[in-house]
């Protein structure tokens, strides 16, 4: 089983796309549209975030033989992803996961805003993440 990265690369890909159109509205006056776009930052982050767990947790577990019972939480998943140089900086992760709790009170401006911040900070960990699990697969 080769684990796919196909899941996490396109939703990764959406995210970028998401900042880079929220990049080019945000210094104009149309409050709307700036808020609409920021919206689709936020919802974005929160389907590339959940794939960016999953799949390492698929990985793990593949390659590594770990099982369910020691990836039970977050904070395992992520301290064994760190262990093993999946990610580069655990702090960061723990960070994108309280934002990602964050975004079921994305009504409020500010949060949105804080969130789509630490989007955009996520976008280039994720986008590590998949490097690293392409450069450690092994093609069976």
């Amino acid at each position: 089983m080769n684990v796919m990265l196909s899941q996490l690369e396109k939703a990764h890909a959406s995210l970028r796309r998401s900042i880079e159109v929220f990049d080019r509205v945000s210094g104009g006056q149309d409050i709307d549209l700036i808020e609409t776009t920021r919206s689709g930052v936020v919802q974005n982050f929160e389907v590339a975030y959940e794939q960016s767990w999953k799949v390492p947790r698929r990985w793990m577990m593949h390659y590594l033989g770990v099982s369910d019972a020691e990836i039970t939480q977050r904070r395992q998943l992520y301290r064994l992803a760190d262990k093993n140089s999946l990610i580069d900086d655990l702090e960061s992760w723990w960070g994108f996961h309280a934002a990602r709790n964050l975004t079921s009170h994305t009504y409020n401006q500010s949060i949105a805003a804080e969130v789509a911040e630490m989007a955009r900070k996520f976008d280039f960990a994720c986008a590590q993440l998949i490097e690293n699990l392409a450069a450690r697969s092994l093609d069976e």
